[in-house]
């Protein structure tokens, strides 16, 4: 959570009107895969009605920045004429604001029903920098010992300085390297800016776009700085189907959705996935949005992307949202930080 604080209310929806939690993910499996089938419409999430598109996919991959500054140890370059994002001009997005509507977010990012062979697994987890790498260093590896155990396809960490010293190529001691050893040969990972990384399994998947975007600013009470999200195109080998996934680590103070408030921060998010995701892409949203449930920024972005899982740790400030319906989800252990991992295998 950055600095962690008591959870503020000042930017909570009235609690009258909060949706029902759904506590089994296998029923809101069920749900998605019904109302897809049915060509119902999601409450709260994304529409399941409109034409599927086969995107043109580009065999090379396209590091760039789709706002603020590019400059990031990682090798995330200059935005390119090209960049694999449409430009603002020829979308409907809100010329004063910015930011798409819900109902045109709709039009790009739906599917129709489909087989759902291909499975995805999706693995998240907030490392608690500071202190698992800081004071614990690295714990004996107790991050990677989760990555580990899941093997997931993609997989994203926030509060994270240096992806390598998870995968291996930058051991912390004799054991942890130990440890991390095997994952270089199937995983490869991205370091991105916000304190944000990915890591995918490039035996079975390509890249074939990234970037970044910063979408919101801390409040002076604890300020910090810009935050932002870091996304990425990975295409399946076999299937050529595609996962846009998107990382985020929420500003704060917790549930005020940062300066410009919740419902601005997550319009913002779900712009960048309008722009940078083609039709037919799925799409997975997760981190640590430093608000609850009854935010107003997760609230709004359930009126974009279906939520199919938060987290228990201060009152529930990480989430996972998507336009794909749920296999089955596994919360996992701490590994070492204050927040919980989990891994979400999703029907693409």
């Amino acid at each position: 959570m950055g600095a962690c604080c008591s959870a503020q209310y000042d930017d909570v929806a009235d609690p009258a009107k909060q949706p029902v939690v759904v506590a089994d993910i296998r029923s809101v499996a069920k749900t998605m895969l019904e109302q897809r089938s049915s060509g119902e419409k999601m409450k709260g999430g994304a529409a399941a009605d409109l034409n599927l598109i086969t995107p043109e996919i580009k065999a090379a991959s396209s590091r760039h920045s789709t706002g603020g500054p590019s400059s990031c140890a990682s090798g995330w370059g200059e935005s390119s004429e090209d960049d694999g994002c449409t430009t603002f001009a020829s979308l409907s997005i809100n010329s004063e604001t910015g930011i798409v509507s819900p109902e045109e977010f709709k039009k790009v990012i739906s599917t129709k029903p489909s087989n759902f062979l291909t499975e995805v697994t999706v693995f998240s987890h907030n490392l608690q920098w500071w202190s698992l790498f800081g004071f614990k260093n690295g714990n004996k590896g107790s991050a990677t010992r989760l990555l580990r155990a899941t093997l997931p396809d993609i997989a994203g960490w926030q509060e994270c300085e240096d992806v390598s010293r998870i995968l291996g190529t930058q051991g912390d001691s004799l054991f942890s390297g130990q440890v991390n050893a095997g994952l270089l040969a199937d995983y490869r990972g991205i370091q991105g800016r916000f304190s944000l990384a990915f890591a995918y399994k490039f035996t079975d998947w390509d890249v074939i776009a990234d970037g970044f975007e910063e979408v919101a600013t801390d409040e002076e009470e604890q300020f910090s700085g810009p935050r932002g999200v870091i996304w990425a195109r990975f295409r399946h080998r076999r299937s050529s189907k595609v996962v846009f996934a998107i990382n985020h680590f929420g500003p704060m103070r917790v549930n005020s959705g940062g300066k410009a408030g919740g419902a601005t921060t997550a319009g913002k998010i779900a712009t960048v996935i309008y722009r940078c995701a083609q039709p037919g892409d799925g799409v997975v949203l997760f981190g640590t949005f430093n608000s609850q449930a009854q935010s107003r920024t997760v609230r709004h972005l359930e009126r974009y992307l279906f939520k199919v899982w938060t987290g228990s740790v201060y009152g529930g400030i990480d989430h996972v949202f998507s336009s794909l319906p749920v296999d089955h989800a596994q919360n996992l252990s701490k590994g070492g930080s204050d927040h919980e991992a989990v891994a979400i295998t999703f029907l693409l």
